[in-house]
C-alpha cells in the first residue's frame, strides 16, 4: 500500500478533522505569508544580487579549464559556426 492509497482510503479526511479548524487556519495563513515574503525577497535588489552569485558561483571560471575548452577543435569549430551565424 502506497502514500497516495492512504489518503484515498479516507485517512487524510481523518487526520484533518482531528485537526481543530483554528489550527488549519492558522497554519494556512502563515503559510501563505511565508510565500508571501519569498516571493517579495526574491523580486527584491538583494534576492536579485543572491540569485546572480548564485549562478556565478555554480560557473567554471578557471582560466586553463576554459583555455583547454576553447583549444578542443570541436568546441573551435562551432564557436566558428555560431559567430559567422551571428554576423
Amino acid at each position: 500500500m502506497k502514500l497516495f492509497d492512504l489518503f484515498a482510503s479516507g485517512l487524510g479526511e481523518l487526520i484533518l478533522n482531528a485537526i481543530p479548524q483554528e489550527q488549519i487556519d492558522f497554519i494556512c495563513e502563515n503559510s501563505l505569508n511565508i510565500l508571501d515574503a519569498i516571493y517579495k525577497h526574491k523580486s527584491s535588489a538583494l534576492g536579485i544580487v543572491e540569485a546572480i552569485t548564485t549562478d556565478y558561483s555554480a560557473l567554471s571560471l578557471d582560466a586553463s579549464a576554459l583555455q583547454s575548452q576553447i583549444a578542443d577543435p570541436n568546441n573551435l569549430a562551432l564557436l566558428k559556426d555560431v559567430l559567422a551565424k551571428l554576423g
